[in-house]
Protein backbone atom coordinates (compact mmCIF):
# COMPACT_ATOMS: atom_id res chain seq x y z
CA UNK A 1 0.00 0.00 0.00
CA UNK A 2 1.35 3.29 -1.22
CA UNK A 3 0.69 6.39 1.13
CA UNK A 4 1.50 9.50 -0.42
CA UNK A 5 2.97 12.62 1.87
CA UNK A 6 0.67 14.53 4.01
CA UNK A 7 0.02 18.15 3.61
CA UNK A 8 -2.08 19.64 5.94
CA UNK A 9 -4.96 17.62 6.23
CA UNK A 10 -4.73 15.63 3.23
CA UNK A 11 -3.69 12.06 2.54
CA UNK A 12 -3.82 10.22 -0.10
CA UNK A 13 -3.22 6.17 -0.50
CA UNK A 14 -2.85 3.57 -3.48
CA UNK A 15 -4.25 0.01 -2.48
CA UNK A 16 -2.46 -2.60 -3.79
CA UNK A 17 -5.79 -3.51 -6.17
CA UNK A 18 -5.47 0.19 -7.39
CA UNK A 19 -7.97 1.53 -5.27
CA UNK A 20 -7.06 5.40 -5.22
CA UNK A 21 -8.59 7.01 -1.65
CA UNK A 22 -8.13 10.74 -0.75
CA UNK A 23 -8.64 11.70 3.28
CA UNK A 24 -8.91 15.12 4.72
CA UNK A 25 -10.59 16.07 8.01
CA UNK A 26 -13.31 18.63 7.83
CA UNK A 27 -13.30 22.08 9.44
CA UNK A 28 -15.72 20.74 11.95
CA UNK A 29 -16.03 18.63 15.00
CA UNK A 30 -19.34 17.18 14.26
CA UNK A 31 -19.24 13.14 13.91
CA UNK A 32 -20.25 13.22 10.56
CA UNK A 33 -18.40 11.46 7.68
CA UNK A 34 -18.77 12.48 3.58
CA UNK A 35 -18.17 9.97 1.07
CA UNK A 36 -17.60 10.45 -2.25
CA UNK A 37 -16.90 7.40 -4.59
CA UNK A 38 -16.17 8.02 -8.19
CA UNK A 39 -15.83 5.59 -11.26
CA UNK A 40 -14.10 6.27 -14.05
CA UNK A 41 -16.49 6.53 -16.03
CA UNK A 42 -18.87 8.68 -18.12
CA UNK A 43 -21.10 9.26 -20.93
CA UNK A 44 -17.74 10.27 -23.19
CA UNK A 45 -16.60 6.58 -22.41
CA UNK A 46 -19.62 5.10 -24.57
CA UNK A 47 -20.52 3.66 -27.77
CA UNK A 48 -23.81 4.46 -30.32
CA UNK A 49 -24.56 1.19 -29.01
CA UNK A 50 -24.28 2.01 -25.52
CA UNK A 51 -25.08 5.34 -25.55
CA UNK A 52 -27.00 6.42 -21.87
CA UNK A 53 -25.64 3.46 -20.79
CA UNK A 54 -23.22 4.84 -17.72
CA UNK A 55 -26.52 6.93 -16.31
CA UNK A 56 -28.22 3.71 -16.76
CA UNK A 57 -25.11 1.67 -14.47
CA UNK A 58 -25.96 4.19 -11.75
CA UNK A 59 -29.24 3.46 -11.41
CA UNK A 60 -28.88 -0.50 -12.06
CA UNK A 61 -26.07 -0.37 -9.05
CA UNK A 62 -29.08 0.03 -6.57
CA UNK A 63 -30.78 -2.82 -8.20
CA UNK A 64 -29.49 -5.92 -6.44
CA UNK A 65 -25.73 -6.97 -5.26
CA UNK A 66 -24.41 -9.90 -3.74
CA UNK A 67 -25.48 -8.93 -0.17
CA UNK A 68 -27.89 -7.01 -0.96
CA UNK A 69 -30.72 -8.78 -3.13
CA UNK A 70 -33.61 -5.70 -3.61
CA UNK A 71 -33.04 -2.64 -4.05
CA UNK A 72 -35.31 -1.90 -0.66
CA UNK A 73 -32.63 -3.83 1.17
CA UNK A 74 -30.28 -1.12 0.49
CA UNK A 75 -32.67 1.76 1.05
CA UNK A 76 -33.66 0.60 3.93
CA UNK A 77 -30.56 0.51 5.80
CA UNK A 78 -29.80 3.97 4.44
CA UNK A 79 -33.33 5.04 5.46
CA UNK A 80 -32.31 3.36 8.61
CA UNK A 81 -29.70 5.02 10.28
CA UNK A 82 -30.35 8.58 8.16
CA UNK A 83 -28.10 8.34 5.70
CA UNK A 84 -27.98 10.98 2.33
CA UNK A 85 -27.17 9.62 -0.56
CA UNK A 86 -27.48 9.95 -3.88
CA UNK A 87 -25.68 9.36 -6.47
CA UNK A 88 -25.14 11.59 -10.43
CA UNK A 89 -23.58 10.67 -14.07
CA UNK A 90 -21.29 13.12 -15.67
CA UNK A 91 -19.57 12.79 -19.19
CA UNK A 92 -16.25 11.83 -17.33
CA UNK A 93 -17.20 10.26 -14.08
CA UNK A 94 -20.14 8.82 -12.13
CA UNK A 95 -20.20 9.57 -8.56
CA UNK A 96 -21.96 7.97 -5.82
CA UNK A 97 -22.21 10.13 -2.56
CA UNK A 98 -23.12 9.07 0.91
CA UNK A 99 -23.01 11.18 4.12
CA UNK A 100 -23.73 9.32 7.78
CA UNK A 101 -23.27 9.67 11.38
CA UNK A 102 -19.39 8.27 12.30
CA UNK A 103 -21.26 5.29 14.25
CA UNK A 104 -22.47 4.06 10.92
CA UNK A 105 -19.60 4.17 8.62
CA UNK A 106 -18.16 1.14 8.79
CA UNK A 107 -21.59 -0.78 8.07
CA UNK A 108 -21.95 2.31 5.19
CA UNK A 109 -19.08 1.57 3.47
CA UNK A 110 -20.01 -2.07 3.60
CA UNK A 111 -23.02 -1.25 1.58
CA UNK A 112 -21.69 1.21 -0.78
CA UNK A 113 -18.66 -0.97 -1.67
CA UNK A 114 -20.55 -4.42 -1.82
CA UNK A 115 -23.48 -2.33 -4.05
CA UNK A 116 -20.96 -0.63 -6.56
CA UNK A 117 -18.33 -3.49 -7.51
CA UNK A 118 -20.64 -5.93 -6.85
CA UNK A 119 -24.31 -5.28 -8.61
CA UNK A 120 -25.79 -8.46 -10.08
CA UNK A 121 -27.94 -6.84 -12.75
CA UNK A 122 -31.13 -8.84 -12.15
CA UNK A 123 -32.97 -8.89 -15.42
CA UNK A 124 -36.30 -8.34 -14.62
CA UNK A 125 -34.93 -5.34 -12.53
CA UNK A 126 -33.10 -4.34 -15.78
CA UNK A 127 -36.20 -3.96 -17.90
CA UNK A 128 -38.03 -2.31 -14.93
CA UNK A 129 -35.35 0.34 -14.30
CA UNK A 130 -34.88 1.15 -18.09
CA UNK A 131 -38.62 2.07 -18.50
CA UNK A 132 -37.72 4.59 -14.94
CA UNK A 133 -35.00 5.96 -17.14
CA UNK A 134 -37.36 6.50 -20.19
CA UNK A 135 -39.47 8.82 -18.00
CA UNK A 136 -36.59 10.52 -16.68
CA UNK A 137 -35.84 11.64 -20.70
CA UNK A 138 -38.71 12.29 -21.46
CA UNK A 139 -39.31 14.92 -17.94
CA UNK A 140 -35.65 15.98 -19.20
CA UNK A 141 -36.66 16.75 -22.45
CA UNK A 142 -39.03 19.52 -21.36
CA UNK A 143 -36.65 21.28 -20.04
CA UNK A 144 -35.52 23.04 -22.97
CA UNK A 145 -32.72 24.70 -20.99
CA UNK A 146 -30.73 21.44 -21.09
CA UNK A 147 -31.76 20.73 -24.24
CA UNK A 148 -30.15 24.02 -25.78
CA UNK A 149 -27.35 23.41 -23.56
CA UNK A 150 -27.08 19.98 -25.32
CA UNK A 151 -27.49 21.50 -29.03
CA UNK A 152 -24.44 23.63 -28.04
CA UNK A 153 -22.35 21.60 -26.61
CA UNK A 154 -22.34 19.40 -29.63
CA UNK A 155 -20.78 22.61 -31.57
CA UNK A 156 -18.24 22.72 -28.44
CA UNK A 157 -16.99 19.21 -28.19
CA UNK A 158 -17.95 18.54 -31.92
CA UNK A 159 -15.51 15.18 -32.97
CA UNK A 160 -14.55 14.15 -29.29
CA UNK A 161 -16.30 11.92 -27.00
CA UNK A 162 -18.03 14.93 -24.98
CA UNK A 163 -19.81 15.91 -27.44
CA UNK A 164 -22.35 13.06 -26.56
CA UNK A 165 -24.68 13.82 -23.95
CA UNK A 166 -25.18 12.29 -20.49
CA UNK A 167 -28.66 10.86 -21.80
CA UNK A 168 -29.93 11.25 -25.59
CA UNK A 169 -33.55 12.68 -24.53
CA UNK A 170 -34.44 11.25 -27.85
CA UNK A 171 -32.55 8.21 -28.07
CA UNK A 172 -35.05 6.10 -26.13
CA UNK A 173 -38.25 7.60 -27.84
CA UNK A 174 -37.24 6.18 -31.02
CA UNK A 175 -37.93 2.81 -29.72
CA UNK A 176 -34.34 2.10 -29.21
CA UNK A 177 -33.35 0.08 -26.16
CA UNK A 178 -30.49 -1.22 -24.12
CA UNK A 179 -28.92 -4.20 -24.70
CA UNK A 180 -28.52 -6.27 -21.71
CA UNK A 181 -25.13 -7.45 -22.48
CA UNK A 182 -24.15 -4.04 -23.91
CA UNK A 183 -24.41 -2.56 -20.63
CA UNK A 184 -23.14 -5.75 -18.46
CA UNK A 185 -19.45 -5.32 -20.40
CA UNK A 186 -19.61 -1.32 -19.30
CA UNK A 187 -19.94 -2.37 -16.32
CA UNK A 188 -17.59 -5.23 -15.81
CA UNK A 189 -14.76 -2.92 -17.58
CA UNK A 190 -14.99 0.09 -15.31
CA UNK A 191 -16.30 -0.68 -11.95
CA UNK A 192 -13.06 -2.21 -10.74
CA UNK A 193 -11.28 -1.45 -7.89
CA UNK A 194 -8.26 0.15 -10.38
CA UNK A 195 -10.49 2.51 -11.94
CA UNK A 196 -12.05 3.70 -8.55
CA UNK A 197 -11.53 6.80 -6.34
CA UNK A 198 -13.07 6.90 -2.59
CA UNK A 199 -12.77 10.40 -1.12
CA UNK A 200 -13.48 10.90 2.36
CA UNK A 201 -14.13 13.52 4.98
CA UNK A 202 -14.34 12.31 8.50
CA UNK A 203 -13.23 13.45 11.71
CA UNK A 204 -12.07 9.94 12.25
CA UNK A 205 -8.60 9.11 11.94
CA UNK A 206 -6.61 8.29 8.72
CA UNK A 207 -5.39 4.76 10.66
CA UNK A 208 -9.40 4.70 11.01
CA UNK A 209 -10.59 4.61 8.23
CA UNK A 210 -7.62 2.62 6.09
CA UNK A 211 -9.29 0.24 9.21
CA UNK A 212 -12.90 0.21 8.51
CA UNK A 213 -11.68 0.12 3.81
CA UNK A 214 -10.35 -3.26 4.78
CA UNK A 215 -13.07 -4.87 5.72
CA UNK A 216 -15.39 -3.99 2.93
CA UNK A 217 -15.52 -5.06 -0.72
CA UNK A 218 -13.46 -2.43 -2.04
CA UNK A 219 -10.03 -4.31 -0.79
CA UNK A 220 -11.79 -7.56 -1.47
CA UNK A 221 -12.37 -9.60 -4.66
CA UNK A 222 -15.24 -7.82 -6.65
CA UNK A 223 -17.21 -10.11 -8.73
CA UNK A 224 -15.80 -9.04 -12.12
CA UNK A 225 -12.06 -7.97 -11.31
CA UNK A 226 -10.53 -11.40 -12.50
CA UNK A 227 -12.65 -10.75 -16.15
CA UNK A 228 -10.33 -9.22 -18.65
CA UNK A 229 -11.31 -5.97 -20.01
CA UNK A 230 -13.43 -6.42 -22.95
CA UNK A 231 -13.01 -3.56 -25.49
CA UNK A 232 -10.76 -0.96 -24.94
CA UNK A 233 -12.77 1.80 -24.48
CA UNK A 234 -11.03 5.39 -24.93
CA UNK A 235 -11.94 9.03 -24.66
CA UNK A 236 -11.12 10.62 -27.78
CA UNK A 237 -10.01 14.40 -26.85
CA UNK A 238 -9.27 15.78 -30.37
CA UNK A 239 -12.44 18.10 -31.58
CA UNK A 240 -12.71 19.82 -34.73
CA UNK A 241 -12.26 23.60 -34.98
CA UNK A 242 -14.31 26.29 -35.16
CA UNK A 243 -13.14 28.61 -37.81
CA UNK A 244 -17.03 30.43 -38.28
CA UNK A 245 -19.60 31.50 -35.87
CA UNK A 246 -22.10 28.37 -35.13
CA UNK A 247 -25.64 29.51 -34.85
CA UNK A 248 -28.43 26.83 -33.56
CA UNK A 249 -32.02 27.76 -33.38
CA UNK A 250 -34.69 25.74 -32.24
CA UNK A 251 -38.62 26.57 -32.48
CA UNK A 252 -40.33 24.65 -29.98
CA UNK A 253 -44.39 25.45 -29.97
CA UNK A 254 -46.15 27.07 -27.20
CA UNK A 255 -43.13 27.40 -25.05
CA UNK A 256 -43.93 30.64 -22.88
CA UNK A 257 -40.09 31.69 -22.20
CA UNK A 258 -36.98 31.79 -24.90
CA UNK A 259 -33.47 30.50 -23.88
CA UNK A 260 -30.18 31.94 -25.06
CA UNK A 261 -26.69 30.86 -24.73
CA UNK A 262 -23.99 32.18 -25.87
CA UNK A 263 -20.79 29.61 -25.63
CA UNK A 264 -16.68 29.97 -25.89
CA UNK A 265 -14.43 27.08 -25.92
CA UNK A 266 -11.93 27.68 -22.79
CA UNK A 267 -9.14 26.13 -21.34
CA UNK A 268 -8.15 22.54 -20.23
CA UNK A 269 -8.78 21.47 -16.36
CA UNK A 270 -5.15 21.85 -15.86
CA UNK A 271 -4.77 25.57 -17.08
CA UNK A 272 -4.03 28.28 -15.05
CA UNK A 273 -6.32 30.53 -17.34
CA UNK A 274 -9.17 28.30 -15.34
CA UNK A 275 -8.85 30.12 -12.17
CA UNK A 276 -8.74 33.82 -13.91
CA UNK A 277 -11.66 32.47 -15.99
CA UNK A 278 -13.36 31.38 -12.85
CA UNK A 279 -12.82 34.94 -11.34
CA UNK A 280 -13.95 36.62 -14.54
CA UNK A 281 -17.94 34.55 -14.27
CA UNK A 282 -17.79 35.36 -10.57
CA UNK A 283 -17.66 39.62 -11.76
CA UNK A 284 -20.05 38.46 -14.71
CA UNK A 285 -22.79 36.40 -12.75
CA UNK A 286 -21.68 35.62 -9.06
CA UNK A 287 -23.62 37.77 -7.33
CA UNK A 288 -26.48 40.45 -7.11
CA UNK A 289 -24.44 43.24 -8.25
CA UNK A 290 -22.37 41.32 -11.05
CA UNK A 291 -22.54 42.40 -14.59
CA UNK A 292 -25.07 40.71 -16.16
CA UNK A 293 -27.67 40.59 -13.88
CA UNK A 294 -27.46 44.65 -13.03
CA UNK A 295 -27.63 44.88 -16.89
CA UNK A 296 -30.58 42.53 -18.17
CA UNK A 297 -32.21 42.55 -14.71
CA UNK A 298 -32.05 45.77 -12.84
CA UNK A 299 -31.14 48.39 -15.43
CA UNK A 300 -33.29 47.10 -18.57
CA UNK A 301 -35.93 44.70 -16.33
CA UNK A 302 -35.43 42.00 -19.14
CA UNK A 303 -34.72 38.45 -17.07
CA UNK A 304 -35.36 36.67 -14.15
CA UNK A 305 -32.65 33.91 -15.17
CA UNK A 306 -29.45 34.52 -16.20
CA UNK A 307 -25.91 33.22 -15.64
CA UNK A 308 -22.48 32.50 -16.91
CA UNK A 309 -21.19 28.95 -16.23
CA UNK A 310 -18.17 27.31 -17.01
CA UNK A 311 -16.70 23.51 -17.44
CA UNK A 312 -13.31 22.13 -17.54
CA UNK A 313 -12.45 18.56 -18.78
CA UNK A 314 -8.78 17.27 -19.96
CA UNK A 315 -8.62 18.75 -23.38
CA UNK A 316 -10.31 21.78 -23.49
CA UNK A 317 -13.47 23.30 -21.71
CA UNK A 318 -16.45 25.86 -22.64
CA UNK A 319 -17.65 29.43 -20.94
CA UNK A 320 -21.39 29.77 -21.41
CA UNK A 321 -23.61 32.89 -21.19
CA UNK A 322 -27.53 32.31 -20.76
CA UNK A 323 -30.66 33.91 -20.24
CA UNK A 324 -34.06 33.11 -19.88
CA UNK A 325 -36.33 35.76 -21.71
CA UNK A 326 -39.78 36.51 -22.99
CA UNK A 327 -39.09 35.69 -26.97
CA UNK A 328 -40.71 38.44 -27.67
CA UNK A 329 -37.59 40.55 -25.99
CA UNK A 330 -34.94 38.47 -27.96
CA UNK A 331 -34.03 41.24 -30.06
CA UNK A 332 -35.75 44.12 -29.27
CA UNK A 333 -37.49 45.28 -25.88
CA UNK A 334 -40.54 47.86 -27.06
CA UNK A 335 -37.95 50.63 -28.65
CA UNK A 336 -35.18 49.29 -26.98
CA UNK A 337 -32.31 46.96 -27.06
CA UNK A 338 -33.62 43.13 -26.00
CA UNK A 339 -31.45 40.46 -24.05
CA UNK A 340 -29.13 39.15 -27.31
CA UNK A 341 -28.21 42.79 -28.38
CA UNK A 342 -27.24 43.85 -24.78
CA UNK A 343 -25.59 40.31 -24.43
CA UNK A 344 -23.23 41.22 -27.65
CA UNK A 345 -22.89 44.85 -26.58
CA UNK A 346 -21.04 43.34 -23.22
CA UNK A 347 -18.79 41.17 -24.92
CA UNK A 348 -17.77 43.87 -27.45
CA UNK A 349 -17.12 46.30 -23.64
CA UNK A 350 -15.28 43.82 -22.37
CA UNK A 351 -13.19 42.98 -25.11
CA UNK A 352 -12.68 46.90 -25.54
CA UNK A 353 -12.57 48.02 -22.05
CA UNK A 354 -11.97 44.52 -19.89
CA UNK A 355 -12.65 44.61 -16.34
CA UNK A 356 -12.05 47.10 -13.47
CA UNK A 357 -9.31 46.42 -10.16
CA UNK A 358 -12.92 47.50 -8.16
CA UNK A 359 -14.83 44.68 -9.89
CA UNK A 360 -11.81 42.57 -9.82
CA UNK A 361 -11.50 43.17 -5.43
CA UNK A 362 -15.38 42.51 -5.13
CA UNK A 363 -14.74 39.53 -6.96
CA UNK A 364 -12.23 38.47 -5.02
CA UNK A 365 -13.75 39.35 -1.27
CA UNK A 366 -16.79 37.63 -2.99
CA UNK A 367 -14.33 33.92 -3.68
CA UNK A 368 -12.80 34.15 -0.64
CA UNK A 369 -16.20 34.56 1.47
CA UNK A 370 -18.02 31.70 -0.06
CA UNK A 371 -14.78 29.65 -0.02
CA UNK A 372 -14.40 30.06 4.06
CA UNK A 373 -18.21 29.99 4.10
CA UNK A 374 -18.70 26.61 2.45
CA UNK A 375 -16.05 25.08 4.56
CA UNK A 376 -18.82 24.14 7.02
CA UNK A 377 -19.75 21.74 4.45
CA UNK A 378 -17.21 18.49 4.26
CA UNK A 379 -19.42 17.41 1.23
CA UNK A 380 -17.67 20.55 -0.51
CA UNK A 381 -14.70 19.25 0.55
CA UNK A 382 -15.09 15.32 -0.33
CA UNK A 383 -16.46 16.20 -3.84
CA UNK A 384 -13.09 18.54 -4.14
CA UNK A 385 -10.78 16.04 -3.13
CA UNK A 386 -12.20 13.53 -5.34
CA UNK A 387 -11.95 15.66 -8.57
CA UNK A 388 -9.31 16.95 -8.25
CA UNK A 389 -7.43 13.36 -7.62
CA UNK A 390 -9.42 12.22 -10.48
CA UNK A 391 -8.09 14.73 -12.69
CA UNK A 392 -4.37 14.27 -11.48
CA UNK A 393 -1.82 13.36 -13.64
CA UNK A 394 1.98 14.00 -11.88
CA UNK A 395 2.68 14.30 -8.19
CA UNK A 396 2.04 17.56 -7.67
CA UNK A 397 0.39 17.92 -4.25
CA UNK A 398 -3.24 18.65 -4.15
CA UNK A 399 -4.00 21.88 -2.78
CA UNK A 400 -6.71 21.80 -0.11
CA UNK A 401 -10.12 23.52 -0.73
CA UNK A 402 -8.87 26.04 2.28
CA UNK A 403 -6.48 27.24 0.55
CA UNK A 404 -7.40 27.59 -3.11
CA UNK A 405 -8.33 31.55 -2.67
CA UNK A 406 -4.68 32.22 -1.48
CA UNK A 407 -3.41 29.59 -4.26
CA UNK A 408 -4.99 30.64 -7.26
CA UNK A 409 -6.85 33.28 -6.59
CA UNK A 410 -5.53 36.16 -4.81
CA UNK A 411 -2.67 36.74 -6.79
CA UNK A 412 -4.43 37.43 -10.06
CA UNK A 413 -4.55 40.78 -11.97
CA UNK A 414 -6.72 42.68 -13.99
CA UNK A 415 -4.62 42.65 -16.96
CA UNK A 416 -4.84 38.36 -16.42
CA UNK A 417 -8.56 38.59 -16.89
CA UNK A 418 -8.31 41.28 -19.40
CA UNK A 419 -5.74 38.90 -21.46
CA UNK A 420 -8.50 35.99 -20.71
CA UNK A 421 -11.19 37.86 -22.18
CA UNK A 422 -9.42 39.09 -25.63
CA UNK A 423 -7.88 34.78 -25.79
CA UNK A 424 -11.25 33.06 -25.96
CA UNK A 425 -14.38 35.60 -26.43
CA UNK A 426 -12.91 35.48 -29.96
CA UNK A 427 -16.51 36.06 -32.70
CA UNK A 428 -15.43 33.49 -35.02
CA UNK A 429 -15.13 30.54 -32.67
CA UNK A 430 -18.62 31.38 -30.69
CA UNK A 431 -21.06 29.41 -30.74
CA UNK A 432 -24.72 31.33 -30.21
CA UNK A 433 -28.17 28.66 -29.53
CA UNK A 434 -31.61 30.19 -29.17
CA UNK A 435 -34.57 27.82 -28.52
CA UNK A 436 -38.02 29.02 -27.67
CA UNK A 437 -41.51 29.48 -29.72
CA UNK A 438 -41.74 32.36 -32.45
CA UNK A 439 -37.66 33.15 -32.46
CA UNK A 440 -35.99 35.13 -34.67
CA UNK A 441 -34.84 33.60 -37.96
CA UNK A 442 -30.89 32.92 -38.82
CA UNK A 443 -30.13 36.25 -40.45
CA UNK A 444 -31.93 38.34 -37.85
CA UNK A 445 -29.55 36.55 -35.22
CA UNK A 446 -26.64 36.44 -37.31
CA UNK A 447 -26.76 40.35 -37.81
CA UNK A 448 -26.75 40.96 -34.44
CA UNK A 449 -24.36 38.63 -33.66
CA UNK A 450 -21.93 40.22 -36.13
CA UNK A 451 -21.66 43.23 -34.38
CA UNK A 452 -19.23 41.29 -32.01
CA UNK A 453 -16.04 41.56 -33.28
CA UNK A 454 -12.45 41.84 -32.63
CA UNK A 455 -11.92 45.47 -31.37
Amino acid sequence: MSIGKKKSRIQTCTFPNGLRMIYEQPNNNLPVTSINVYCDVGSGYETDKTRGASHFIEHMCFKGSTKFKHAKDIFNKYDKYGVIYNANTHKRYTCYILKTQNEYLEECLGIISNVVLNSTFPKKEFKKEEQVVIEENIKNSDDYDDVLSILVDREIYKGGSYENPIDDILYHSHGKHFEYKDVLDLYRNFYRPNNLILSIVSTFSFQKILELISKTDFLKSSTFTSIPKINPYVLNLNVSPINEMKIILKNVKKLNTSHIYIAFRTCNFYSPDKHVLNLLRNILSGYLSSRLFMLLREKHGLTYTSGVYTEYQENMGNMEFYAEVDHNKIIKNEHTKGVLPLLIELLNDLRKNGITKKEMDVAKNNIRGKTIISLENADIQSNYNGLELLYKKDDTPITPYSQIYTRYYKPIHTNDINEVIKKYFIPNKMVVGIIGSDIPCENEVRKICDQFREL
